[in-house]
Order: C-alpha cells, then sequence, then structure tokens
C-alpha cells in the first residue's frame, strides 16, 4: 500500500488518509458505508497507488466523502483514526504507545516506578520521620526524591489513564498533548507539597499503616492535582472568613443603631404630633375660631417640618396720606 510521506503531505493527501482510515474503521465495526464512498476511496487508492500518474479523481468527491465518514464514524475523530488506527502498518514501537506522547508517558511512568522501588531501599527513608526542614545532606535529597517520584508515579498513572479514555474512543487530540504534560508537572508539585504539608498523625485510619500515610499523600496529590488545589481553596476561604466575618459583624452593629436611631426618631415624632393633635381638638372645642385653628394648624406644620420661612415684606396701606 502507498504510503504517503507525511511532511510533504497536502491537503488532498490528508483527506485521503483520513478517508481510507476512517473507512476501514467503519468496515471493521459493522458501520454501514454507502458504496458511493466505498468506491471514492478505492479511486483515491488506486491513483496513489500508480503514483498519481493518471489523473486525480474528482476532489468534490473526496471532500464529501471525508464529510460523509465523518458523520458515520462519530465521536470518534478523522484524526485521531488516522492517528492510531495504523492497520497492518504498525510497528514494535507503535505497539507499545500509538503515539509519541502516549510512549513518553509510558517511559516516565516506568522510571517513576522504578525510581520509587529504588529510593524507598534507602536507609535515609522513613516515613514516619520525613521533614525537610530538619534534614540536610545527603538524607534531604532521599527524602525529597521519594516524595517526588511517589507523585510522579500517581501523576503518570493519572496521565495515562486520562488520555487512555480519549484512545479508547477515538478522540484523541494530538495538539492538546502540552495540558497532558502540564498535568503531570501539576501532580508532583500537589503531591510533594501535600505530603509535607499534611502530618501523618493527623490522619486517624484503622486500616492503614502510619508510615503509608505520607507516600499515598503524595500519590493521591499527584493522581489529582485538584485534590491540592482544593486543599488550598478551602485554606483560603477559612482565612477570608476569619477577617471578613469581623468586618460583616462591625457592619451589622453600625447598620443596627442606625435602625435603632430611626425607630427612636418616628417614635418621637409619632409622639410630638399626637400632643399637637389634642392641643388642636383642645382649641377648636373651646374656640371653634377660623383663623385660631388656621394658627394651630400652621403651628402643627412647622413642628413637622421645621423649615425657616422668610416673612415677606408687606406693604403698609394702613397708613396712607390723605390728600
Amino acid at each position: 500500500m502507498h504510503q504517503i510521506n507525511v511532511v510533504n503531505r497536502s491537503y488532498v493527501d490528508l483527506l485521503f488518509e483520513e478517508c481510507r482510515g476512517m473507512a476501514i474503521f467503519a468496515a471493521e465495526r459493522g458501520m454501514q458505508v454507502p458504496p458511493s464512498i466505498a468506491q471514492c476511496v478505492a479511486a483515491f487508492e488506486n491513483w496513489y497507488t500508480n503514483n498519481k500518474q493518471a489523473d486525480m479523481p474528482g476532489l468534490e468527491t473526496l471532500v464529501a466523502a471525508h464529510e460523509s465518514l465523518s458523520k458515520i464514524v462519530s465521536p470518534a475523530t478523522p484524526q485521531a483514526i488516522a492517528l492510531i488506527n495504523k492497520g497492518p502498518n504498525k510497528t514494535l514501537v507503535d505497539y507499545i504507545g500509538p503515539t509519541p506522547l502516549i510512549r513518553f508517558m509510558i517511559g516516565v511512568a516506568v522510571l517513576s516506578l522504578f525510581a520509587f522501588l529504588f529510593v524507598v531501599q534507602s536507609e535515609h527513608i522513613d516515613a514516619n520521620d520525613i521533614n525537610i526542614f530538619s534534614s540536610e545532606g545527603e538524607r534531604l535529597m532521599y527524602q525529597l526524591a521519594f516524595l517526588i517520584s511517589a507523585s510522579a508515579l500517581g501523576a503518570s498513572f493519572s496521565a495515562l489513564y486520562k488520555v487512555n479514555q480519549f484512545i479508547r474512543n477515538m478522540t484523541y487530540d494530538p495538539n492538546q498533548s502540552a495540558s497532558y504534560w502540564i498535568r503531570f508537572f501539576l501532580g508532583i508539585v500537589s503531591g510533594l507539597i501535600l505530603s509535607l504539608v499534611i502530618e501523618p498523625n493527623a490522619i486517624e485510619s484503622t486500616f492503614l499503616e502510619p508510615n503509608i500515610i505520607r507516600p499515598l499523600l503524595a500519590l493521591l496529590g499527584g493522581f489529582s492535582a485538584d485534590l491540592f488545589y482544593t486543599f488550598l481553596t478551602r485554606m483560603v476561604e477559612t482565612m477570608k472568613s476569619l477577617f471578613e466575618g469581623s468586618s460583616k459583624e462591625i457592619l451589622e452593629n453600625r447598620t443596627q443603631s442606625l435602625n435603632l436611631k430611626a425607630a427612636q426618631k418616628e417614635i418621637a415624632a409619632k409622639v410630638k404630633l399626637s400632643e399637637q393633635l389634642l392641643v388642636l381638638q383642645k382649641t377648636i372645642a373651646q374656640n371653634p375660631d377660623p383663623e385660631k385653628v388656621q394658627q394651630a394648624l400652621d403651628k402643627m406644620w412647622e413642628g413637622l417640618l421645621p423649615v425657616t420661612h422668610q416673612p415677606e415684606d408687606k406693604p403698609d396701606n394702613g397708613g396712607e396720606n390723605e390728600n
């Protein structure tokens, strides 16, 4: 079968390679592929077999076949199928891992495992007495190597497990390779810090040996960087609550004080209004003179709205000179 040079691969080469991979993938799994699509893939395969000496078959048919095959094999992606499902062209390296990322991760996992097994045999390792602040020299290096190897073991296991899901579903995207390595190094950092900040004595367990808790914390932190992120988030929230709680109490006390003063003013205003109404009622009963009533109302109004009114100057018409 004709092999496409990946370095000099064109758009047509990419379409044909993915169409051929999807057609084989669908045929192996009993998916129904229309005969027209199979004929199109076979025509392009013959064209590549003859080293492109004849006229190229219709490009529009290849594009249509690619679109139809993408829907048939969904949720698998054409890129993942062409990258993983290489058929009889697999080499020994491909059986170890279908992509370079997986092969590197398998190598890192094996290296982490051997490093952990090697370091744990050292006389400097005592899981109950690991303290990087009191250790120094060779003992310190062995303790750090012990925790880092345990964290790397958990991180590599997590990354391989995650990639395996995408490989199994044929949804692997090689453009996301950097995110797996970031996840791996985050796991190492989280496993190391988590195993150092948590004392084994703080964890009570009836089925775990005390000397296994610290490497287990490193392994768990490496496997799940989210665990360490949640741990730090909870600590930050706890520290914030200490300060925000006091400020909230001060604000609530001030609010209650203002509400109490407002209520007292409202009660005083109601009492004053009641007194003025009683005076008005008494005035009307004794002397129902409209002018007296108006004066009492004006006085009551001035008590409710203590606004100073400037008296207007009125011309004195009573003192006009008579001619």
